[in-house]
């Protein structure tokens, strides 16, 4: 009878661990993203053994930070700095754009090119700045173009060494 009740009790611990479980995940699931205890869009989870991990942000932070990711260009011409690293500029004009490459920006500096309309992005240099592409394109190819610049090297922080790929043409 004993072991009949310690197996009883131990599959209702188990069953009321995994209602929690499956509340804390709906919570996560379905949050905000700016929900969660701290207000910052991640959400605790109660393991099985009764501990309490905080996962990556809930789905909802991470679209907000994709979108985040996203900037839309419309003037012409347009200057990369700092803050465009590791972002995606839409370039968004049915004219002909040029985005401007510096020459002080670090190495490891990177950043997406889309061509929103049909206005053709010419990257170029400014003073200092080299750029080159493997077959010497400098152009996006036409609507929906994807590109990427790059710098791979920058010796002496005034002169940065661009290196563009992607969906590129003369």
């Amino acid at each position: 009878m004993s072991e009949t009740t310690d197996l009883l009790g131990a599959v209702n611990n188990l069953i009321s661990g995994y209602g929690v479980v499956r509340d804390d995940l709906i919570d996560y699931l379905t949050g905000t993203a700016d929900g969660g205890p701290n207000g910052d869009g991640f959400y605790p989870i109660t393991l099985q053994d009764g501990v309490t991990q905080i996962l990556r942000p809930c789905p909802a932070r991470q679209i907000l930070e994709l979108q985040l990711d996203i900037i839309v260009v419309t003037a012409t011409p347009f200057t990369l700095t700092a803050a465009h690293n590791g972002k995606t500029l839409l370039m968004s004009s049915a004219a002909n754009m040029t985005l401007r490459l510096p020459n002080n920006l670090p190495v490891g500096f990177r950043v997406g090119v889309i061509e929103d309309l049909t206005g053709r992005v010419t990257f170029t240099g400014l003073a200092g700045a080299t750029v080159s592409h493997r077959q010497g394109y400098t152009k996006t190819a036409g609507v929906d173009a994807v590109a990427a610049a790059l710098v791979k090297r920058n010796a002496n922080g005034t002169s940065a060494q661009w290196v563009l790929s992607g969906d590129l043409v003369a």
